[in-house]
């Protein structure tokens, strides 16, 4: 990265793990999930039922606040987890409800780093793919 201070080589570290299940029994692939029987009431079939959850953490390199890349009082470290259910009623149609929380932790050595509040959202989403 360039700055006024000069360039830096910058290297965050990051890791996540993420699991799910399909209550339904639907088997997952890289392209999602597809119901074995689609939403149809009348039917007595919804469509495929997905759970998911994942974790996941940020440490921000040193030298980013060495060199003026951020904030002397920006928080070092991030820790976030999801809880969410995709309703996939068709093949070509998913709705995603998602709970994230993202808490953060301490400053750069030295700085008078306050740790920030957590963050909290929820997200909604349909998604339609063909």
């Amino acid at each position: 990265m360039t700055h006024a201070a000069g360039v830096t080589t910058i290297a965050n570290q990051a890791w996540d793990v993420t699991g799910s299940c399909v209550l339904t029994g639907e088997p997952t692939s890289d392209r999602g999930v597809r119901p074995a029987h689609p939403f149809d009431p009348e039917s007595g079939t919804w469509g495929a039922l997905q759970l998911v959850a994942r974790y996941a953490e940020l440490t921000v390199d040193r030298r980013a606040f060495d060199g003026g890349f951020a904030a002397i009082d920006a928080n070092r470290q991030a820790h976030q987890f999801t809880l969410g259910v995709n309703w996939c009623p068709a093949a070509v149609v998913k709705c995603h409800v998602n709970f994230e929380r993202t808490a953060f932790q301490g400053g750069y050595s030295g700085s008078a780093a306050v740790t920030r509040r957590p963050e909290n959202v929820i997200f909604v989403r349909a998604q339609l793919a063909f």
